[in-house]
């Protein structure tokens, strides 16, 4: 039996047609399959996210009332009073006692007569320091329990990589009758 052949043209428009359907599939269904698959990896990382957060939240939880407990020191505040002239000499004896309490290196303690000079209501006394970051700490809230720290000017803190210390500078003022 022989296969009847078809006409040029038949052939032609089924070409066309399939290329037509081939062009279509091409250019709107498979840009919408990548982008629908895009879509399902994006659901999934999120879905991986929430639960995730699910597994963390009752720990987050529970590190945030530790956190809100453990908070609850304030600042002491001592009454202010003036330091007599007389007396500026046990500065640097006083700032000496609260480094050692505070297990810090004490490097130089200068106090800035001039500062004093002419009425002034205030001394200068620059601070030069070296420990670790709790240890700073410590010193900076025994500094603030002396009665007559009028302010803090200036803290300048450098790290030293080889020693994993911290340097640091203070300038403080003192209030004087």
């Amino acid at each position: 039996m022989a296969i009847p052949k078809l006409p040029s043209q038949s052939i032609t428009l089924i070409l066309i047609c399939g290329g037509a359907i081939l062009a279509f599939i091409i250019l709107a269904i498979y840009p919408n399959y990548i982008s629908l698959a895009d879509m399902d990896m994006e659901i999934k990382s999120l879905n991986a996210r929430l639960e995730e957060q699910k597994v963390l939240f009752p720990v987050f939880k529970d590190i945030f009332k530790k956190a809100q407990i453990s908070n609850k020191m304030d600042l002491p505040f001592t009454n202010k009073e003036k330091l007599s002239r007389e007396d500026i000499e046990i500065i640097p004896i006083i700032i000496k006692k609260a480094t050692q309490q505070g297990n810090i290196k004490l490097e130089s303690v200068v106090t800035d007569v001039e500062s004093a000079i002419g009425g002034s209501a205030n001394l200068r006394i620059d601070i030069n320091l070296k420990g670790g970051f709790l240890d700073l700490r410590k010193f900076l809230l025994k500094l603030n329990e002396l009665p007559y720290l009028e302010h803090i000017e200036k803290i300048r803190i450098l790290s030293e990589k080889k020693s994993h210390e911290l340097q640091c500078h203070l300038k403080i003022w003192i209030a004087l009758e």
